[in-house]
């Protein structure tokens, strides 16, 4: 089952028009580990949230919101759980 960020990057990619191998090129990562990332076997590699950002020609809240789901696949799994339970609470406040 994909995790927020393998999901933010499906999505990503849809929106960009471009194919995971086409990604992975741009990138110069490995289809089969991004894939892994996707499915939420492994952690997307860290030290190049920006260079995935500028391959998916994220901007804005957009760009913001795959950041964050990027670092937090690398946070403890406590922590990853309270942010959750803290966007939660805010988006019951905002509606």
């Amino acid at each position: 089952m994909p995790t927020p960020i393998g999901k933010l990057l499906v999505d990503a990619l849809a929106s960009a028009g471009l194919s995971q191998h086409a990604f992975c090129r741009a990138v110069g990562y490995n289809q089969g580990s991004l894939q892994g990332v996707i499915k939420g076997q492994r952690h997307p590699p860290r030290g190049s949230e920006e260079e995935w950002v500028k391959a998916l020609g994220l901007k804005g809240d957009a760009k913001h919101e795959f950041l964050v789901s990027y670092w937090l696949d690398h946070a403890p799994e406590q922590l990853a759980a309270e942010i959750d339970r803290l966007r939660a609470a805010a988006n019951r406040t905002t509606r």
